[in-house]
């Protein structure tokens, strides 16, 4: 056994600081080192097995290289580690926070995680394939073409990330927080994204087509040449978004707002908008044939160069909206005049 090794396992119980240690390519098999903290060690290519690092801090230490297996990190920090080409298998990370790591290209295998953080980490070609993470939270983190395919990230909190060339086919990712996250280019068809939060987000060239949508959020998020084709988005909230040529056609998105979004070029044809809601929508050369508007409130909107060909009227508010359509108002079914909202306007006056 090298003298680096010896020393840190006759420390094991102090719960010493260890600093500056060269334990490359060493052998770990059943240590308990739970409750150490360790500074510039270097782990590079070290091997570990049925290790216990419970509830350690790690400061600037070198994984790279490394290989963990049956090993619990459950409640250890890690801050600015290298775990570069690093691999971990059946390992614990339960409560384990990284923070200012570099994780490129690491492959985690068959791991169990539990409130496990990413923050200000370098995690480009990480692999989390697979893997359930609920409730995880992932902050200012690089995971350009990481791989999270297949893993279950309900409840977790991804933050202002650049998604679009990271792997999430068949992930789960319900009531997951996307805020102001960029998922240009991402495939969602038929996934499960109900009550995530997709505020502020960026979607480009986005596919939601049959996607399972309800309670989702996209409050000013910017939405183009995205297909949102017979997805069930009931109750979503679109306020104050900005959508340029994208399809809802078919689409389920009864009782959703659009209060003050930026409609143009969209085509809702054969959408079921009954009971939404867009006052003081600007919506601009979009496609309503078919549409279900029953119950719907239009009021204060304006409405250009649209087509409502055979759309489905029913008690449909259209309180001073401002049109071109010389029909639209005036059809079976319209409310030209809303009497409540005409006498809340003499109140407010």
């Amino acid at each position: 056994m090298r003298e680096a090794k010896a020393l840190l396992l006759s420390k094991a119980d102090t719960l010493e600081t260890m600093q500056d240690l060269d334990l490359r390519g060493e052998v770990f098999e059943g240590d308990t080192l739970s409750g150490m903290v360790f500074y510039r060690v270097d782990f590079s290519s070290a091997y570990f097995a049925k290790v216990e690092f419970k509830d350690c801090i790690f400061v600037e230490c070198l994984f790279a290289d490394s290989y963990s297996v049956d090993t619990d990190f459950s409640g250890t920090t890690f801050q600015q580690c290298d775990f570069e080409r690093a691999r971990a298998e059946k390992c614990t990370f339960h409560g384990t926070s990284f923070s200012g790591a570099k994780l490129v290209a690491a492959v985690f295998k068959s791991c169990s995680f539990r409130e496990f953080e990413l923050s200000d980490c370098d995690a480009q070609g990480l692999a989390l394939a697979g893997h359930e993470m609920i409730g995880s939270n992932i902050i200012d983190t690089r995971l350009d073409k990481a791989d999270l395919s297949y893993t279950d990230l309900s409840r977790s909190v991804l933050y202002e990330l650049d998604l679009r060339t990271t792997r999430l086919q068949g992930a789960i990712l319900k009531d997951l927080a996307l805020s102001g996250c960029n998922v240009s280019g991402q495939n969602f068809s038929g996934q499960e994204l109900s009550g995530s939060q997709f505020n502020e987000a960026v979607i480009s060239d986005a596919d939601f087509s049959e996607a399972r949508l309800a309670m989702c959020n996209f409050g000013d998020s910017k939405i183009e040449n995205s297909n949102f084709l017979e997805a069930d988005a009931r109750n979503c909230v679109f306020v104050n978004a900005t959508i340029r040529e994208s399809v809802f056609s078919g689409a389920i998105l009864a009782q959703s707002l659009w209060n003050g979004a930026l409609l143009s070029k969209t085509n809702f044809s054969y959408a079921d908008l009954s009971m939404s809601v867009f006052n003081r929508a600007t919506v601009d050369e979009c496609y309503f044939v078919g549409t279900n508007l029953e119950n719907a409130d239009l009021s204060y909107s304006r409405l250009e160069r649209c087509n409502f060909d055979d759309v489905g009227l029913n008690r449909t508010k259209f309180h001073r909206a401002i049109t071109d359509s010389t029909s639209i108002k005036t059809r079976h079914g319209a409310i030209e005049k809303d009497e409540e909202l005409f006498a809340a306007e003499i109140w407010r006056v």
